[in-house]
C-alpha cells in the first residue's frame, strides 16, 4: 500500500474519546506549573566594579560588594577636590578593607602586607587604598555603598613620574561613574584628572600612590602631575590604559 492509499480515520466512540480527555487532566494535574518570576523593576544603582587594566598584565580581584546610586545622597555629594581623612579615621578603614579585600580564584594579589597609602572624602563617601611593593587594595564606603577589590599595581619605570595602572567603572546611564589610579614619584604631590566631559578631577596622592573617581561615564583623557611648585613634571594620555 503506498502512502497515498491510506485508510480513511476511524471516529472514536464517545467512551473512549472521555477515557482519552480523563488522562489528559490527570497528566496535566500531575505536572508542576511554572510560576512566573515578578518582574524586576530596572536598578538605576551603580555596581562599582573597579576592576583595573594595569598598563603590563597582571592579576585582578575586584569584587563590587555593594552599590552607588545615582539618586542616593552619598552620591550626588561628590566633589571634585577631595578632603583629607583623619589619621584615626584611616587607620579604622584600612582595618575594616583589608578584612573585605577579596583574593578571589585567583588567590592573593601581590606579596608582603598591605598598609594603608591614603585616603580621602569626596561627600559622604570615603575611599581608602591599601598597598605593598606590587599590588594595591581599595575600598569605597558610602551611605548605601560599599566595594573593595585588589589588583597589581607595577613599580615606576626608571626615570617615570607617573603611571596609570587603573582606568574602569561604569560608562552610561545617570549613575555611570568612573576611576584612575596609579603611582607617582616622590617629586609629585599632586595629581589631576581631566575627562572627556570636561571636568577636572584632582586625585588623592600620598606615598607613591594617586586615586580618583567621578560620578560621570566620561572617559579620562589625561592625568596630569605637579611637582611641590606647582610646574606640571608630566602629563599621561590615560586612553593608553584600556577601559576595564
Amino acid at each position: 500500500m503506498s502512502p497515498h492509499d491510506l485508510p480513511p480515520a476511524r471516529s472514536l466512540p464517545a467512551m473512549r474519546k472521555e477515557q482519552l480527555r480523563a488522562a489528559l487532566v490527570r497528566e496535566a494535574e500531575a505536572t508542576p506549573r511554572g510560576v512566573p518570576r515578578a518582574r524586576r523593576a530596572p536598578s538605576r544603582r551603580l555596581r562599582l566594579g573597579i576592576a583595573a587594566g594595569t598598563v603590563a598584565a597582571g592579576v585582578c580581584a575586584w569584587t563590587a560588594i555593594g552599590l552607588l546610586a545615582g539618586s542616593d545622597s552619598a552620591y550626588a555629594s561628590w566633589t571634585a577636590v577631595p578632603d583629607a581623612v583623619r589619621l584615626s579615621d584611616t587607620t579604622s578603614l584600612a582595618a575594616s578593607c583589608e578584612q573585605r579585600l577579596p583574593d578571589g580564584s585567583m588567590g592573593p594579589v601581590g606579596t608582603g602586607k598591605l598598609s594603608p597609602v591614603l585616603a580621602e572624602r569626596r561627600g559622604e563617601i570615603t575611599a581608602v587604598m591599601l598597598g605593598n611593593d606590587n599590588s594595591a587594595g581599595v575600598c569605597l564606603d558610602g551611605t548605601d555603598s560599599l566595594m573593595a577589590g585588589r589588583s597589581e599595581v607595577p613599580g615606576l619605570s626608571g626615570g617615570e613620574k607617573l603611571s596609570v595602572a587603573g582606568n574602569g567603572g561604569k560608562t552610561n546611564g545617570e549613575d555611570a561613574a568612573r576611576y584612575v589610579y596609579g603611582r607617582v614619584s616622590s617629586d609629585v604631590v599632586k595629581v589631576t584628572v581631566g575627562t572627556s566631559d570636561g571636568r577636572h578631577v584632582t586625585a588623592t596622592t600620598a606615598n607613591g600612590y594617586f586615586f580618583a573617581w567621578w560620578p560621570s561615564g566620561a572617559d579620562p583623557v589625561e592625568a596630569e602631575a605637579f611637582n611641590s611648585a606647582g610646574v606640571t613634571v608630566t602629563s599621561v594620555n590615560t586612553s593608553r590604559v584600556p577601559h576595564s
